[in-house]
């Protein structure tokens, strides 16, 4: 089993994650030097159920490690465009989504 798949297991749980876990997994994805954009397209799916600084962490992590995707994409316009989301202003201040 490669490290990439361990690491798309472990994100696409992350949904059922309590909030200090899906801390911990941001720290150690933004630690990370490969990310895989499977993993990436796993957390994005959970952005607005996610606390400010989760939501900041995830959007410094995708700035950084340049893994948008068509369907991360998707998933920041569907955030950017929840009205009950709190944090999507973030979005745009991160210039991701068009």
């Amino acid at each position: 089993m490669g490290v990439f798949s361990v690491q798309e297991e472990v994100c696409e749980l992350f949904d059922v994650f309590d909030v200090n876990t899906k801390t911990y997994l941001l720290n150690k994805l933004e630690e990370t030097e490969n990310i895989s954009s499977l993993s990436i397209e796993y957390v994005s799916a959970d952005l607005t159920r996610m606390n400010r600084n989760q939501t900041k962490q995830f959007l410094t992590i995708l700035s950084s490690k340049n893994k948008l995707t068509p369907t991360t994409y998707e998933n920041l316009k569907s955030a950017l465009n929840d009205k009950n989301f709190n944090y999507s202003y973030l979005i745009n201040e991160y210039n991701l989504v068009d």
